[in-house]
């Protein structure tokens, strides 16, 4: 009996140590995360081109900002006026699949369910932003431009700058 009470504090005790290695190890290696590479601030390299039509409404893309929490976005809509609309929009890229050749951005008004805007990403580097409006998959009562918009980053994380 004593020896088995012997054996059983032995285990105790490398049970023990292997938790505290193991809670230290866990605890002192931390890995920086980078912002992803949308994160900034973008503005159209052609200004007043591209209408985007959505229900009556006409206006052209001018910038668009993707914030560091990766869920949120702001599009600012310039219409004929020069007037500037901002949509506060959540959004999500989805990467290559069976359906998508290019990674796919899809923008959600949180407020409007009837608004899914999408975009298929055909360039993005820490320069450039080009994408191309995907109906198929966007709200029937939106309408845009297939060819590629462009747009320049202005702003952003320093990762994400030269």
């Amino acid at each position: 009996m004593k020896h088995k009470n012997q054996l059983n504090a032995k285990c105790y005790h490398i049970r023990l140590v292997l938790s505290a290695c193991l809670l230290m190890c866990l605890c002192s290696f931390q890995i920086a995360t980078s912002p992803h590479l949308i994160v900034g601030f973008w503005e159209n390299n052609e200004k007043n081109t591209y209408p985007f039509k959505y229900k009556d409404d006409s206006s052209c893309l001018s910038q668009m900002f993707f914030s560091s929490d990766e869920f949120t976005a702001t599009i600012s809509l310039v219409n004929k006026s020069g007037e500037t609309e901002e949509l506060s929009l959540a959004y999500k890229i989805y990467d290559v699949n069976e359906e998508f050749e290019k990674p796919v951005m899809v923008f959600k008004n949180t407020c409007d369910k009837e608004f899914r805007l999408v975009f298929s990403v055909e360039l993005l580097s820490k320069e450039l932003l080009e994408f191309k409006f995907q109906k198929k998959y966007s709200s029937e009562n939106m309408s845009m431009s297939d060819k590629i918009i462009g747009f320049r980053r202005t702003a952003g994380p320093p990762e994400n700058m030269d």
